[in-house]
């Protein structure tokens, strides 16, 4: 093993001391960014596991929760993408975290702002006559607080998981 003062390991003339430390900072800055993008999936993956138990809870028939809407349904694909991300990470699977990437782009990004959209324009429709509010526009402040959630969590992990793929293509173009 090189080092840069005290005795030198044999076998070595303590060269490769520069390689062994550039190499070392790539792991550094992966490990760094593998605990951003799982603190970012974690919560997606546990929205998407209380989505799968609303679903669950509609199905026994239950009425405690409002009916789902298209948008959720979609977004429900989104947290299986999630998982093949935190897949991902263990291996430094290239692939697997594009699946997350583009899966998230497609089925969390899109439906979410597409929800966010449909519960504006029903807040606008429900106070357009301040006489006749329905009951369930006090559902509609939560769902939007939810949705921005959910949104700040996805946007986040994409760009943490984009910086990822970045670095773990360095890292391969290196050992090559």
């Amino acid at each position: 093993m090189a080092s840069r003062s005290g005795p030198r390991a044999e076998g070595t003339d303590g060269s490769d001391f520069s390689n062994r430390e550039s190499i070392a900072s790539h792991y550094k800055k992966s490990a760094a960014l593998k605990t951003k993008v799982r603190k970012s999936m974690v919560p997606h993956i546990l929205m998407t596991i209380l989505l799968v138990g609303k679903f669950i809870v509609l199905a026994l028939g239950y009425k405690y929760f409002l009916p789902f809407e298209k948008w959720e349904m979609v977004w429900v694909l989104s947290g299986i993408c999630a998982f093949v991300g935190l897949r991902s990470l263990a291996k430094n699977d290239n692939k697997k975290i594009s699946i997350y990437i583009y899966g998230n782009i497609l089925f969390g990004i899109a439906p979410l702002i597409f929800g966010l959209y449909a519960s504006i324009k029903k807040v606008q429709v429900d106070m357009s006559d301040f006489k006749n509010v329905p009951d369930s526009w006090r559902d509609s402040p939560m769902k939007m607080a939810i949705i921005a959630c959910g949104l700040t969590w996805q946007i986040v992990g994409i760009f943490h998981a984009l910086r990822l793929r970045k670095a773990w293509s360095s890292m391969d173009s290196k050992n090559k």
